[in-house]
């Protein structure tokens, strides 16, 4: 028990170390200082995948918006068209509206894309995190806060009206919002397929799935958003392992016995797999680097054969491999 507990501390003190894959996640870097609403892509690495209005350049237009203490009135901070709100940390943040009852409640949506510094790699588990703080001026506070990850960007051209975008996010965050005063952590963890480059944020779901609710605020010019800010965005590798995870981890044989090929299954990524005969002859080592994995035992003697399965959290499996042709 002792060695669980140190190695759950190594991997904790790993993941502090981690190297954060979104780029100017705290969106302190911009290519010029913005100057009216409107302007994401002035966030260094962020765009909004809606070519909006129509087919403008996602680097020329957008509906997101930039805020940075370097502006002047509706986009400053603390102090903009939003409301009254500092930064999560540095000078900047963004802002999106994340509902709008418009178009059937599924119409005025924004969404914030950056493409990653590197590609996510197969089996691999990434912990997503950034804070979220709603507008003083926000006419809605919903429960709908969501990530997607793609291979490609995600470039919704459809039309005026940015309607949500048919993708399934990764990550779904479902608590309800409402807090104007402090910034509230949103995280989750995910499995990635591999090669996903990008990452969009933003809310995906059906307007009438986003459970909203009317504040307080009094409506002004028709405005009827769920009006969002966000701030300090990062993405790392998620190497750590709670006790309950790392007890649950099991590895399938099948078929038991077996004739001609075996099949190794198991919810990580299997790092090594060695295999010994009855005698401690060696007779099988792979590093498959996947979750599944076949071995061909046709030319195997009859018996049992002794499996030890090293896994990606570097836990080490132990299972046995019947043979009878």
């Amino acid at each position: 028990m002792k060695k669980l507990f140190s190695f759950l501390f190594v991997l904790i003190a790993a993941k502090g170390q981690a190297q954060n894959l979104v780029p100017n996640g705290s969106f302190e870097n911009y290519s010029s200082c913005p100057n009216t609403p409107s302007q994401i892509y002035k966030a260094i690495g962020w765009f909004q995948p809606n070519k909006y209005p129509g087919g403008y350049s996602v680097n020329q237009s957008s509906s997101s918006d930039y805020f940075n203490s370097c502006a002047d009135s509706v986009i400053d901070i603390p102090t903009n068209s939003g409301g009254f709100q500092y930064a999560k940390s540095g000078d900047a943040y963004i802002g999106l509206t994340y509902y709008s009852y418009f178009y059937n409640g599924n119409g005025g949506r924004e969404y914030a894309e950056v493409k990653l510094t590197k590609s996510l790699s197969f089996g691999e588990k990434y912990r997503l995190k950034y804070y979220v703080s709603m507008a003083n001026g926000s006419r809605f506070s919903i429960t709908k806060f969501d990530a997607h990850f793609s291979t490609d960007s995600l470039l919704d051209s459809a039309s005026f009206d940015l309607l949500t975008i048919p993708v399934t996010p990764q990550i779904q965050y479902n608590g309800r919002i409402d807090d104007t005063l402090n910034w509230v952590e949103v995280n989750g963890s995910f499995i990635a397929s591999g090669g996903e480059r990008f990452l969009t944020l933003g809310n995906f779901h059906d307007g009438s799935l986003c459970d909203s609710m009317r504040t307080s605020i009094v409506s002004i010019n028709n405005c009827c958003y769920g009006y969002y800010y966000i701030d300090d965005v990062s993405l790392v590798e998620d190497s750590t392992i709670g006790i309950e995870e790392f007890a649950q981890i099991e590895v399938s044989v099948f078929p038991i016995p077996a004739k001609s090929n075996v099949q190794l299954s198991a919810q990580q990524v299997f790092k090594e797999i060695t295999v010994m005969d009855m005698r401690g002859k060696m007779v099988l080592q792979q590093k498959p680097f996947k979750m599944t994995t076949v071995i061909d035992i046709s030319h195997w003697d009859d018996g049992v054969y002794f499996v030890k399965c090293k896994l990606k959290n570097e836990q080490v499996v132990h299972k046995k491999i019947v043979v009878q042709h």
